[in-house]
């Protein structure tokens, strides 16, 4: 049977890709959404699984996460504005909504259909007003890029892959342009981000700081750019601080030369 996948999807794509999609709607439909209330970082969130990643990721306490204290050192305040690109259900959005109080705000976009509709109903939830949620990819340039909408999904390169449908593109300059530069940026878009990246020229000018999940030179090399070129985009106006495992500190990054291969987390820190 293991020789059989294989072959399937070497020679009949499109019915391998039918028999997936398939066996990926009966799974959603098999799925009971239930809500839940737990404590993520020191705030008590009501949280709508409807989804079994969801239940992995949301359904038990969460610790503070060390990206927000980092950030919180760093530019990460009462009053401020962040743009949560790759939002997934707005779990941490609403952490970041709790951070800048009711006089900031929290821009989330998220490109599967699915993860924005339970974002938003977990942020009514919570009754947040201070977070704008957008369904959208997050691209180079604005108009409609090819998604694969799964449970956690990427930017397809062709239009045969799995569960792909056209999503509309936003830039991270258009954003900026319509709700104000922000003071701190948190990426997570599934190896698309140096594409991200491009579209935010003007953005990268006004020294925000950044936090940004690259997710190794293997799944970045589909889009044609590795890791190392993250650093292309902050150079000396910043300090580079990066670490390789979910949880424990930040350490300097120094040069291209010691850029990870596989995924890690970088910061990118303004020089004040």
């Amino acid at each position: 049977m293991g020789s059989i996948k294989p072959a399937l999807k070497r020679g009949f794509p499109r019915t391998y890709n039918h028999l997936r999609e398939w066996k990926y709607a009966l799974g959603s439909r098999m799925f009971s959404p239930y809500t839940v209330k737990h404590t993520y970082g020191g705030h008590e969130f009501e949280v709508h699984i409807a989804d079994s990643l969801a239940r992995g990721w949301y359904d038990h306490d969460w610790e503070r996460l060390g990206e927000i204290d980092m950030l919180g050192a760093n530019g990460l305040r009462e009053g401020c504005r962040v743009f949560d690109l790759g939002a997934h259900q707005n779990v941490v959005a609403m952490m970041w909504a709790k951070d800048v109080g009711p006089s900031g705000k929290v821009i989330s976009v998220e490109a599967s259909r699915h993860n924005i509709e339970v974002g938003q109903r977990n942020v009514s939830l919570n009754g947040f007003t201070n977070i704008v949620t957008l369904h959208a990819v997050v691209a180079e340039t604005e108009g409609d890029v090819l998604f694969s909408e799964t449970l956690n999904g990427c930017v397809s390169i062709d239009e045969g892959e799995f569960l792909t449908k056209p999503v509309r593109a936003i830039t991270i300059d258009g954003l900026a342009k319509k709700f104000g530069s922000p003071n701190v940026l948190f990426l997570d878009i599934e190896g698309y981000e140096i594409a991200a990246l491009r579209g935010a020229q003007e953005t990268l000018k006004h020294q925000a700081t950044w936090f940004i999940e690259v997710h190794g030179n293997a799944i970045l090399s589909k889009y044609g750019s590795r890791n190392a070129d993250v650093l292309d985009f902050f150079q000396d106006q910043y300090e580079h601080y990066y670490r390789t495992e979910e949880k424990g500190p930040f350490v300097k990054l120094e040069g291209k030369d010691a850029v990870p291969e596989l995924r890690f987390f970088f910061a990118a820190v303004p020089r004040r």
